[in-house]
């Protein structure tokens, strides 16, 4: 039996899927969550903030395009195995930007990868579910997505009522940063 077929490897896809969009939630949310932070560590103005949220959304429009045709061509699952390396890597990346600049392309092509799953999942999953479950394992996967936001959401939720803040703490006192990571010739300000 393969991943998709009967009722057992239905699920199993239902739930990998699943996860995919939940992350896809997770992200789309998280920037906006994150926004406050980064517009501090970064001197942000409101029209680079603004683009950063924006074009994740762009490059989800062409992510879903792009990958649609792509899985008519060379298939469901290729398409899908390709969005999640590329989702990664691009995800991975964008955690280690220099730059403004650097960051907005990142978040176009974490949209990229997010417009991909949401083309190439569902439509795997609609192909390979036993066709008596195919609406609710259609339904327990893309359910994921909106829940992936509320984790993000209360994630957030949690971090500020512990207290923190969109203050840098390395603002205030970089030396007690740089002294807990063993450089012991900084200066105390």
């Amino acid at each position: 039996m393969g991943l998709g077929t009967g009722y057992r490897g239905g699920v199993s896809l239902s739930v990998l899927i699943g996860l995919g969009t939940f992350l896809d939630g997770y992200d789309l949310l998280n920037i906006s969550v994150v926004l406050p932070f980064l517009a501090r560590l970064m001197h942000l103005g409101p029209e680079m903030q603004g683009l950063l949220g924006t074009f994740t959304y762009i490059g989800g429009v062409f992510g879903a395009l792009v990958f649609g045709v792509f899985s008519d061509l060379r298939g469901r699952r290729v398409a899908l195995l390709s969005d999640i390396i590329f989702f990664l890597i691009s995800s991975l990346i964008s955690a280690f930007v220099a730059s403004p600049g650097q960051l907005l392309v990142l978040r176009f092509l974490v949209g990229f990868g997010i417009g991909a799953d949401i083309v190439s999942g569902p439509a795997l999953l609609s192909e390979e579910s036993p066709a008596s479950r195919r609406g609710f394992l259609l339904g327990l996967s893309l359910i994921m997505m909106p829940l992936g936001g509320l984790i993000s959401a209360l994630l957030a939720y949690l971090l500020f009522c512990r207290g923190f803040t969109t203050k840098c703490p390395l603002e205030d006192h970089p030396w007690r940063w740089c002294r807990a990571r063993g450089h012991s010739n900084t200066t105390q300000e």
